[in-house]
């Protein structure tokens, strides 16, 4: 699959010429840093888990930490902080 291809299924979140690579992952790395806890344990999860599924089951497969996030006061605070305009304040919980 070329680039072009995964981003327009979303497996990408972006596709950069080879010199801005360095550039957009640090970019990338500091957005990760500064995500709620739980966020980035989701994020490794479906990662991990996915890997080796086909395409189709990757998006359907159940993600633990993906219902935990959904469910927690992180989320709360994520959406309040984003209304207030001003930086969440994370608790993992």
């Amino acid at each position: 699959m070329d680039a072009a291809t995964a981003l327009r299924f979303g497996l990408v979140n972006e596709v950069v010429a080879a010199d801005r690579l360095d550039a957009a992952v640090e970019d990338w790395t500091d957005d990760l840093v500064r995500s709620a806890p739980l966020s980035v344990r989701a994020l490794k999860e479906a990662a991990l888990k996915s890997v080796d599924l086909p395409l189709a089951e990757a998006f359907t497969a159940e993600y633990v930490w993906e219902e935990r996030r959904r469910r927690s006061s992180d989320a709360v605070e994520g959406a309040q902080a984003f209304a207030e305009k001003r930086d969440p304040v994370w608790s993992g919980h």
